[in-house]
């Protein structure tokens, strides 16, 4: 993202402003939600719930950024781990992928205790030995489509998912959160380029836009380019128009 940010960083200004008037009909903020990243040293997604944060400062509406995470990357309030940009946090148990962690080298990690270590699934599918989703959500999405909250889910609370750029994990939500296909007004995937300067893997799949522009991008490019991603077989997407008015928030 680091080479495309001043892109990301014009698409992410007019995604809030598009936020910002739809909910000033309702008399309402908004909330951005991310999943828990922190400072990589590098524009990512830390730096858009940065943005959105101080928006404040640069004399437009207040956004409160909170995230959801697994147990995995705990951190106490006010800690070095603690995301600066964000008011409230929710941790949740985390699994691992029947598959092995590995460390910089590629090699098998293990703990103190000479066990090998199996891999954390931060976001996605969770998937079994031969890599290959078992169906189950890792956290935090498991939170966000599966849990409810004093009767609620989460998943249909979604108002729009902004999304630029991203690899393997990104591209399993953009297919289980069903991009620009599940009635969300502000679903939008923007092209961003890696640090080294190389393009996105969606780039070359994911029409850029929202989903009116993206129908004319995917038109144009003879099928190439797709609104959203298809899910592995058997695993779980959220429901097809399944955000109502009264919830695009």
């Amino acid at each position: 993202m680091e080479k495309g940010w001043p892109l990301v960083e014009s698409a992410l200004e007019a995604w809030c402003d598009e936020n910002d008037k739809r909910h000033s009909y309702a008399g309402t903020g908004w909330i951005l939600m991310t999943q828990g990243d922190g400072d990589y040293g590098k524009k990512s997604i830390e730096s858009i719930a940065q943005y959105v944060r101080t928006r404040g400062d640069r004399g437009k509406p207040q956004v409160p950024v909170v995230f959801i995470q697994s147990d995995f990357g705990y951190a106490a309030p006010g800690s070095d781990y603690w995301p600066t940009y964000a008011s409230a946090g929710y941790f949740g148990p985390g699994l691992c992928h029947d598959e092995p962690k590995l460390d910089k080298e590629g090699k098998p990690r293990v703990n103190k205790a000479g066990v090998p270590m199996k891999a954390e699934a931060w976001g996605g599918y969770v998937k079994d030995s031969n890599g290959a989703p078992t169906g189950k959500l890792g956290f935090p999405d498991s939170a966000i489509v599966e849990q409810e909250f004093n009767g609620e889910k989460l998943r249909d609370h979604l108002g729009g998912i902004f999304v630029a750029g991203g690899g393997a994990i990104t591209a399993e939500q953009v297919a289980l959160y069903r991009m620009r296909q599940a009635g969300r007004a502000g679903d939008v995937y923007v092209p961003a380029l890696a640090l080294d300067g190389s393009a996105s893997v969606l780039n070359e799949s994911l029409a850029s836009g929202y989903e009116d522009e993206a129908v004319i991008a995917v038109q144009n490019s003879g099928g190439k380019l797709k609104l959203t991603l298809d899910a592995p077989a058997g695993c779980p997407v959220v429901p097809p128009e399944h955000n109502l008015a009264r919830f695009c928030c």
